[in-house]
């Protein structure tokens, strides 16, 4: 009964849509950049964390969404990239889409092009800022607008 139940719950677990994932999460694939604060920042646990991406850094995301679900990243421009940056967004590995972000704001949110649909898919993101542009993402929101 017990083997049973720990199947169904890791079933169950394993087909639960995401709803948010953390940019500097385990599962998260990194190709460059660096964690924001940097390892050794006294109190590190009261500042805002995030994954920092410099030009041409890139993070991809594996995502299990719901029909319908809508992705908004939250995170934050540094340096040049406030006054416009490039976001190329890949859906799996598919043509990618450039979303131009800009903003003095200290936190952002952006919603990004609608995935192909419900299921397991594959979010790439890579920065396209000026020299001493970077942006810092924070996490990734999804589901459907009129559930906010």
């Amino acid at each position: 009964v017990w083997l049973v139940a720990a199947a169904a719950l890791v079933l169950t677990l394993g087909l639960r849509p995401d709803l948010v994932v953390e940019a500097e999460a385990p599962q998260v694939r990194k190709g460059g950049g660096s964690p924001v604060p940097r390892a050794g920042t006294p109190a590190r646990y009261s500042h805002r964390r995030g994954w920092r991406l410099d030009d041409g850094n890139s993070v991809t995301v594996p995502l299990n969404l719901r029909e319908g679900a809508d992705v908004v990243l939250d995170g934050w421009l540094l340096g040049t990239a406030r006054r416009g940056a490039n976001l190329e967004i890949r859906w799996d590995e598919k043509e990618p889409l450039l979303v131009a972000w800009s903003g003095e704001r200290a936190a952002e949110s952006l919603r990004l092009p609608l995935p192909p649909g419900d299921g397991r898919h594959r979010l790439s993101i890579t920065l396209h800022s000026p020299p001493q542009g970077a942006v810092v993402l924070d996490r990734l929101i999804v589901g459907r607008l009129e559930d906010r």
